[in-house]
């Protein structure tokens, strides 16, 4: 398991090339992930009441469903 010091020692060694490469990394991550969280709550939206019902949502369950802590009660 990695120490705090490890992690802080490896990130240290890194290049200013690597470290870029990175935050391009976690930024195009971030927006993947923004796009299709984006697309999950467009579909949703198109759902009328009748399709919700039958599936045992509401409106007010999307974000739950989209963020992956929907839970039926």
């Amino acid at each position: 398991m990695a120490t705090f010091i490890d992690s802080f020692h490896s990130h240290a060694a890194s290049s200013p090339a690597q470290h870029a490469h990175g935050l391009l990394e976690r930024v195009g991550a971030y927006f993947a992930a923004r796009r299709q969280r984006q697309q999950i709550l467009q579909e949703l939206s198109e759902f009328n009441e009748r399709d919700l019902h039958d599936l045992g949502i509401n409106r007010g369950d999307f974000e739950s469903i989209v963020n992956g802590t929907f839970r039926r009660g």
